[in-house]
């Protein structure tokens, strides 16, 4: 499965693990945090960012399953763009990788407003960005079930 994850994303770092029960902590910030998905869903937040001053961009994920576990996150560097193309970049590879690993039931969470509302009601006024978010909602009609939500970035 990750073969196929890295042949799609050259040079993404892909990690495995679970994540510790949150039950410690104060409950204001687990909500910031986490919200129990139902049964069978997974979610994956993504993000992307750019410094163009510094010529630097990059995206990540993380995939959680409906218990919580981390199931995969991963990171890749970008060539030099925008935040919102990499934002863009970010959901395209979160879509493509809950497909790759056979998610059925996706929810997508991003803290990228413009992105989020452009995968919600296909529109977005960035002319480059229509290709991406064309592609990422024909991408989404294969999973039986999706939600697109978005998150402020303390939460993401």
């Amino acid at each position: 499965m990750d073969r196929n994850i890295q042949r799609a994303w050259p040079g993404i770092e892909i990690r495995h693990g679970s994540v510790a029960n949150n039950r410690g902590q104060n409950k204001k910030a687990l909500e910031a945090r986490w919200k129990p998905l139902d049964k069978g869903w997974f979610k994956v937040n993504f993000d992307g960012a750019a410094q163009s001053s510094r010529n630097v961009a990059g995206v990540g994920f993380v995939m959680w399953n409906d218990s919580g576990d981390l199931i995969k996150c991963g990171a890749k560097r970008l060539r030099r763009c925008t935040n919102n193309e990499a934002e863009v970049q970010a959901s395209l590879l979160a879509v493509g990788l809950a497909r790759i690993q056979g998610v059925r039931n996706l929810h997508l969470e991003g803290d990228s407003l413009i992105i989020i509302q452009a995968l919600m009601n296909g529109e977005i006024k960035a002319w480059h960005l229509q290709g991406f978010i064309a592609l990422i909602k024909e991408e989404l009609n294969f999973f039986e079930n999706f939600k697109i939500s978005h998150i402020r970035r303390e939460g993401n």
